[in-house]
């Protein structure tokens, strides 16, 4: 059996920035509390796991190995999909809450602007194209308590989620599915089809 930790209940988790060097597959990691480390995820697991051990909550279980995935990774959603995040939707988040916010809170795979907040909710089952790529806009993304969390802290600081309930929903975000492969770029127009 795993156990998974997430960042909703081990909130330091999320202050964890990461770059991988795709030549080498060393990963770099850093947190505002640790010491930046750089290792090899199949090499040197237990320099890893010492590392990240104090930022996993009281009363969870210490982190024990790495695994490495072929293919999809584990997600929290049972089809492969993409997030799509409207910048307009997300400073009226901020609006409401009375705080500035981290857009990592959300996750988000691809973000756009140009839009009114919550448009991206009327988009739910049409298409819509990016750069090369045409994708399925598939539902809306209901948030948990990882999105009050400082991505740059690991502390749990504004009410997000109270904020999403003034709307009367707790939604950020849309799911998108990929039905026609290719590259986007920073920068590439995001065409309703």
């Amino acid at each position: 059996m795993f156990e998974f930790h997430a960042g909703a209940s081990s909130p330091q988790l999320q202050a964890i920035t990461a770059k991988l060097d795709e030549t080498t597959e060393m990963l770099t990691l850093r947190h505002p509390a640790r010491s930046e480390i750089t290792f090899h995820p199949d090499r040197e697991q237990a320099a890893f796991l010492d590392w990240v051990r104090p930022l996993v909550a009281e009363g969870r279980a210490a982190p024990a190995d790495i695994l490495r995935l072929d293919g999809r990774g584990y997600t929290d959603s049972a089809e492969p999909t993409l997030s799509l995040n409207n910048l307009a939707s997300h400073a009226a988040v901020e609006a409401l809450a009375g705080s500035p916010l981290q857009t990592a809170r959300w996750r988000g795979n691809i973000w756009f602007d140009g839009a009114a907040p919550w448009d991206e909710f009327e988009w739910i089952g049409r298409d819509l194209k990016i750069g090369e790529t045409r994708l399925h806009v598939s539902k809306r993304i209901t948030r948990c308590l990882a999105t009050t969390v400082n991505t740059d802290t690991g502390a749990h600081d504004v009410d997000t989620l109270a904020a999403l309930d003034q709307l009367g929903h707790r939604d950020f975000g849309v799911t998108l599915t990929v039905t026609t492969g290719g590259e986007i770029a920073v920068g590439d127009e995001l065409e309703l089809i």
